[in-house]
């Protein structure tokens, strides 16, 4: 996806194992240096943050950087995006997601245990404790279980930008939902007829419109989440996680993989994951029906 950007941005951001480069488009370009940094929008280089950290390479947010189909530059800097460490952040079809009502339960009190509590994670236990945005998120989550499928983009929207930091927590939580409605439409076949056209569909082209519509909300990182999650591309880290709770079996495997996840941005983690586990309970309702 870096590739279909071809254009010239700019440096808006320099952390200790991330550079963000911003396109005419809205979107943000990511140097990382781990794996577990990886999306579809990113490229891992860790000889960058050696040569920056060692000072043999200087980089200064407003420089220019040059998106090419084979190549990124920066400043004398020349990333081969040919052979680059790329990750193209797509489900899986192989992989088995198994997720019946017993794990579902377990995966709701490890998360209620392990997640950090400055974002949305009271959402999954309907506790609140004076935080805002999470009391305004509370009502957004009951509107979606309690709205008909057909008005799921217009409530999901409202998410957009809520919060604070580089990705907010509900485009954080659109992104954790949205991989649930992926990973629970390859498992809908399982269902009753008239409930695989229901709540399991895919969003279709307009109601993606619907929710991108309200991405000006948001800042440049959650634009660019919410983005790839738009097109069914999601972050290293939260589909190591959906693969890991799929295997885990017991409270403990459980916990290392929830406990792996959360420790992801300040909240991001645990965010996404309240997202997967909204929509994983609510699937859970609905094919028991």
């Amino acid at each position: 996806m870096v590739c279909d950007l071809m254009a010239e941005g700019r440096i808006v951001s320099i952390f200790d194992k991330a550079v963000n480069i911003l396109m005419p488009q809205g979107l943000l370009v990511s140097l990382v240096e781990r794996r577990n940094q990886m999306t579809a929008m990113s490229v891992r280089c860790p000889a960058v943050f050696e040569s920056l950290s060692s000072r043999r390479l200087r980089l200064r947010v407003g420089d220019t950087a040059y998106v090419k189909p084979d190549r990124l530059t920066i400043e004398g800097l020349r990333i081969d995006l040919v052979t680059a460490r790329r990750f193209q952040g797509m489900v899986d079809p192989d992989m088995a997601f198994r997720f019946d009502s017993a794990k579902i339960s377990v995966f709701d009190r490890v998360l209620s245990t392990l997640g950090r509590r400055d974002g949305l994670l009271e959402l999954i236990g309907g506790r609140l404790s004076g935080n805002s945005f999470a009391q305004k998120g509370l009502a957004i989550r009951n509107r979606i279980l309690g709205f008909p499928r057909s008005l799921m983009a217009e409530t999901l929207a409202e998410f957009v930008g809520l919060g604070v930091g580089f990705t907010p927590s509900g485009d954080d939580l659109i992104c954790g939902f949205l991989l649930g409605q992926k990973i629970c439409s390859m498992s809908a076949c399982r269902l009753k007829p008239h409930h695989r056209e229901s709540l399991f569909s895919m969003l279709d082209e307009a109601e993606r419109e619907i929710i991108w519509g309200s991405a000006d909300r948001t800042s440049d990182g959650g634009r660019t989440l919410i983005w790839m999650a738009l097109h069914d591309r999601f972050p290293r880290f939260l589909l190591d996680a959906a693969a890991g709770l799929a295997r885990a079996e017991g409270t403990a495997a459980m916990a290392r993989v929830v406990g792996a996840a959360v420790s992801r941005g300040h909240t991001s983690g645990t965010d996404a994951l309240v997202g997967l586990l909204l929509y994983l309970q609510m699937f859970g309702q609905i094919s028991r029906q």
